[in-house]
């Protein structure tokens, strides 16, 4: 079982690998793209492939170092200062706003994008006073903090903390309880740029990675549940992912309704406001859809939340194993948004000869047949005696001979479903963000479009 990384040795690791591709501060990406492609494959033209480990892209302004003005210029996560970097995680900090509560950032430094980014380098959260070599803002601070600077503090800062960050954090942070793991977030913590895989180090190790990715933004005051089930829990029973989270309402990072309650999660995409439920984001409340294919999310849960099957092959061991043989199309996950047709000819939610991924031998067992109809799988890793049931978003309309225990409702699986859109293609660590079709051959968690990432819910809004 692969323990789940420290943050810190996990954003060293990635901090190396991003400082590659940095050469200054102009508009755009002066880094050479390589000829060889690496596991991080392009995604609409917005990511061009990694070489030598390095993630490129041709997005003016996106790039580690690269000029911005607003977060959602980068790739990388955050602007500061007029340049783009890496999201800090818990502790470390580029300014004030990213520590918690009154403590603010000592001894950042983030280059200000008016000249090459020869330096940058996080600071620590710390106590207001503490910082080191502050000199005079320290003279200031110990002599004056009854005079200018505390009236100015008190008045200004203070004034300006409860007006603007404070009410910020009542309003839009305060309400900060879901996500999806972002793909620099799970490399950042894995410390590969393949992520994790199936290996999350269980469902601790998942919780873990949605509290320290929270922390990152400001959510790491709250108690953090990965949506995802398993065969064993911890008294040896199954676990489903729907009765780790909590009551509801949630919210992304943004303060947008993702749901008030888990009827509304129970549906085909969350009944929250209709700016994100086609496109659920990711911790920095940013929509997945803009970075590529990646909209596959692992589950192991049926559009009910609960487990998709009692075959452990079916939860990557119960999230413990990266391995991809014997995992080949068990491993449910959803949509964090639908991807109706992916150009290949395979249907709406792609891949698939049914659509939706449905493994081959499945069709196979339903040809002849009508809905309803008692079926047999006999071919793949997985066989059982069922009935035919429609394929979901199936035009022309198809059959298939689903398991018995991959869900209720209207049918097992929908390829536009936030839970149970189809499975994935296995276990193996990977990212594939080509739209290029989710039937291949491959057994990597991101071959059907995707890189492994989970959803993460908050137990209290």
């Amino acid at each position: 079982m692969r323990e789940t990384k420290k943050a810190v040795v996990g954003l060293a690791i990635f901090a190396i690998v991003v400082a590659t591709g940095v050469v200054g501060c102009e508009s755009g990406n002066t880094g050479g793209v390589g000829d060889e492609s690496g596991e991080v494959a392009s995604g609409g033209g917005e990511e061009t492939g990694s070489t030598g480990g390095t993630i490129e892209t041709s997005i003016a302004g996106s790039w580690e170092g690269a000029c911005c003005e607003i977060d959602s210029d980068c790739v990388s996560n955050t602007c500061e200062a007029g340049a783009c970097h890496h999201a800090p995680i818990a502790g470390e900090c580029w300014a004030d706003d990213d520590c918690l509560g009154d403590d603010v950032c000592i001894d950042s430094y983030s280059c200000p994008c008016e000249a090459p980014c020869a330096k940058t380098e996080t600071g620590t959260c710390g106590a207001s006073g503490s910082t080191e070599g502050a000199g005079d803002e320290t003279g200031d601070e110990t002599g004056d903090e009854t005079g200018d600077e505390t009236g100015g503090e008190t008045g200004d800062e203070t004034g300006g903390e409860t007006g603007d960050e404070t009410g910020d954090e009542t309003g839009e942070e305060a309400l900060f309880s879901f996500f999806v793991t972002s793909l620099e977030g799970m490399q950042t913590l894995s410390g590969s740029l393949d992520g994790f895989g199936g290996d999350l180090g269980g469902l601790d190790g998942a919780d873990t990675i949605c509290q320290q990715l929270a922390a990152t933004v400001d959510g790491g005051n709250k108690t953090w549940r990965a949506f995802l089930s398993v065969v064993e829990g911890a008294d040896g029973n199954p676990v489903n992912a729907i009765d780790r989270i909590g009551d509801g309402p949630w919210y992304d990072r943004n303060g947008r309704l993702v749901a008030e309650a888990k009827e509304g999660l129970l549906l085909e995409r969350p009944d929250g406001d209709p700016q994100i439920n086609e496109d659920l984001p990711n911790e920095l409340g940013q929509g997945q859809k803009q970075f590529g294919d990646n909209h596959d999310t692992l589950t192991g849960s049926n559009m009910e939340g609960m487990l998709y099957s009692t075959d452990l092959a079916s939860t990557c061991n119960d999230w413990t194993s990266a391995i991809g043989p014997g995992t080949e199309k068990m491993v449910m996950g959803g949509h964090s948004w639908p991807r109706e047709e992916n150009g290949q000819g395979g249907g709406p939610g792609g891949g698939g000869p049914g659509g939706g991924n449905v493994p081959p031998p499945w069709t196979e067992a339903c040809a002849g047949l009508q809905v309803g109809d008692s079926c047999t799988v006999d071919k793949g890793p997985k066989k059982f005696d069922s009935t035919c049931a429609e394929v979901e978003g199936s035009e022309p309309v198809k059959v298939a001979c689903f398991p018995p225990d991959a869900g209720g409702g209207d049918g097992p699986q929908s390829p536009a479903h936030w839970i149970a859109a189809h499975t994935v293609p296995g276990c193996a660590a990977g990212v594939q963000l080509e739209q290029v079709g989710g039937d291949q051959d491959t057994d990597i968690v991101g071959g059907g479009g995707g890189y492994g990432g989970f959803y993460c819910f908050a137990l209290t809004p």
